[in-house]
Formats: structure tokens, C-alpha cells, sequence
């Protein structure tokens, strides 16, 4: 009699944690990481071969537009010589563009007189980035003398792998963590995706092709400079009418992947194989074998099909 006892019946039904399927949205995006750069950085060159008379100002120091940056006067022909192929020899053993035309013509204007005074001056305002010269230095213009960034114009530039890059288009907005600020975020969209993919190298086959992708940030931070490593996810779209399932509801057997749905009235289980999608952040993506309204299990591996449980 005493297994047939309602104590008996009660003492069989196990305690358990589950979640009712229902439909969401699924927001897919993109990780990548990058650098700040400067977006509006000038490098200003000399007018002709001249000889470096006064460094107005230091590095990183706030300019305004129109102000003075360094006083020079022109060279004698036979020292803008010796600059000129100088300069072009270290252009092309830092592995820099050879010399075009606009350098060549600015550079050998000699028949300029020597000695005569003029002015570089800031085109825009903002922070003296580099100065790559000195005072009584000779330059030739085929190298910058001094360079100035708007720092209020910051962005990111990072590579996205060629499977990825289709996805990717100008105008989408993306949110930016900068980890040296203990994962500061701001707000961002893309402004550009090179219109090639690259190999890391030449001599390693193995990498992975990449485009570059250009970020403008939004959000005005003191804080960002250039050169700060940062990261940006990308929304790239979103899917309604999804049935996601946490990963502790999802089991496998040597079938395939399951899970247990208990009986809304009797409280017994069922193994139901199922069919995920993508893997999320929240969980499996399931495309099949479970419904709405289902009462799914957690921590299947606990339970055999036909056990009956108690929803806690």
C-alpha cells in the first residue's frame, strides 16, 4: 500500500528552473579594433628651399587660424641642392611615395633670390602635432616642416576581414571603447570603407585579407588622443520573430542537440531535438523544435525524458 501512496507519488516529482519560450529581436553586430587618429591633420611644407629662421611654437601647443608657426627665409641655389636630394633619398628609404610632380616643381623653384622672409601659418585651428625641423635647419618641400590637427575631429581607423566587410557601409552608427579610459564609451558612425582588401603580408598567405574601415567620433572627449587603442561595435542588423534559448537549456546527446520540455498540466518531460542558428551573447538562436509558450527546462543534464517535475 505504501507504494501506492500519494506521499509515494509526491516524492518522485523533482523541483525545477525553466523558462517559457517566447519570440525577441536579435541584434547582430561587429567587433573591431583600432586606433584614434586625427581627422583633420594638416602637415604644412615649405614654400621654396629655404633655411629654417624661427620656430614660433612648441608641440602641443593650441594655435588659432592665421597665426604664425615658423619664420623662413629662402636658400642660396646650392645648398636647396643638396637639401633637395637629400630629402628625396630619406622619403624613399622610410618607404614613402616617391616624389610627384607638385614636389618637384615647388622644390626646384631656384630662381627665388636668396634671403627672403616669409611665413608658414596655421590653416586651421588646433594643436601643433609635430614639428620636424629646427631653427637654421635647411628644407627643401619635399618634407613637412610642422603639422597641426584639429583635436576636436578625432576618429578610429581599424581592419575588418574581407567576410565581413560587405556588411559594413558609410553612415552606419557604431559605439566606440576606449580601454585607456577605463572603457570609456562614445557614440560614432562609419565614414568610409576602403575600396580594397589587403593582405597582412605578402609573404604570409596565411593571414587574413582586410579592408580598412574609418570611424568618425561623435561624442567630444578631452580625454581620447590619437594613438589610443579603441574598439567599435557595429550594428549591422536586426532580426524580429526570434526564439532564443539560454545555453543551459540546450543539451547534446550523440543526435544531436536538445532539450526537455515539461507538460504545462502534468509537469512530465519530453526530449525534443532542436536546431540552433547563431550563437549569442544571451544564448542559442533555435530555429526549430521548440514554440512559443513551451516550458523548457534549465540544466537538462539533470533529468531523463519522462520525469516529472515541479516549476520553482
Amino acid at each position: 500500500m505504501y507504494f501506492k501512496s500519494p506521499y509515494y507519488e509526491s516524492s518522485k516529482i523533482k523541483d525545477a528552473e525553466a523558462v517559457i519560450v517566447d519570440t525577441s529581436s536579435i541584434t547582430d553586430y561587429i567587433n573591431l579594433k583600432g586606433n584614434v587618429i586625427e581627422l583633420d591633420r594638416r602637415e604644412l611644407f615649405p614654400k621654396y628651399m629655404s633655411r629654417i629662421l624661427t620656430v614660433h611654437v612648441s608641440q602641443g601647443q593650441y594655435v588659432h587660424r592665421g597665426d604664425i608657426l615658423m619664420t623662413l627665409e629662402t636658400a642660396d641655389e646650392n645648398i636647396s641642392a643638396q637639401v633637395f636630394y637629400s630629402e628625396i633619398r630619406s622619403r624613399l628609404e622610410s618607404g614613402a611615395e616617391p616624389p610627384g610632380s607638385d614636389d618637384l616643381r615647388v622644390s626646384s623653384a631656384l630662381d627665388v633670390p636668396a634671403g627672403i622672409e616669409y611665413c608658414i601659418i596655421s590653416p586651421i585651428e588646433g594643436t601643433v602635432m609635430d614639428i620636424y625641423c629646427g631653427e637654421d635647419d635647411h628644407v627643401s618641400g619635399i618634407l613637412p616642416c610642422i603639422a597641426v590637427s584639429d583635436m576636436t575631429k578625432l576618429g578610429v581607423r581599424a581592419k575588418i576581414i574581407e567576410a565581413n566587410a560587405a556588411k559594413i557601409s558609410a553612415g552606419m552608427e557604431c559605439s566606440i571603447t576606449v580601454p585607456a579610459l577605463d572603457d570609456k564609451r562614445c557614440k560614432g558612425y562609419i565614414s568610409a570603407v576602403s575600396p580594397y582588401a589587403s593582405a597582412a603580408s605578402l609573404l604570409d598567405q596565411d593571414k587574413d585579407v582586410t579592408c580598412d574601415v574609418t570611424a568618425d567620433i561623435t561624442s567630444k572627449d578631452a580625454g581620447i588622443i590619437p594613438g589610443y587603442s579603441a574598439e567599435l561595435k557595429i550594428v549591422t542588423g536586426t532580426d524580429s520573430g526570434r526564439i532564443v534559448l539560454p545555453y543551459d537549456c540546450v543539451s547534446q546527446d550523440s543526435t544531436g542537440e536538445c532539450v526537455f520540455i515539461a507538460d504545462s498540466s502534468t509537469g512530465i518531460l519530453s526530449k525534443e531535438y532542436i536546431t540552433t542558428g547563431r550563437e549569442l551573447a544571451e544564448g542559442f538562436e533555435v530555429t526549430s523544435g521548440v514554440n512559443t509558450g513551451d516550458i523548457v527546462i534549465r540544466y537538462p543534464e539533470k533529468y531523463s525524458a519522462g520525469e516529472r517535475v515541479k516549476i520553482g
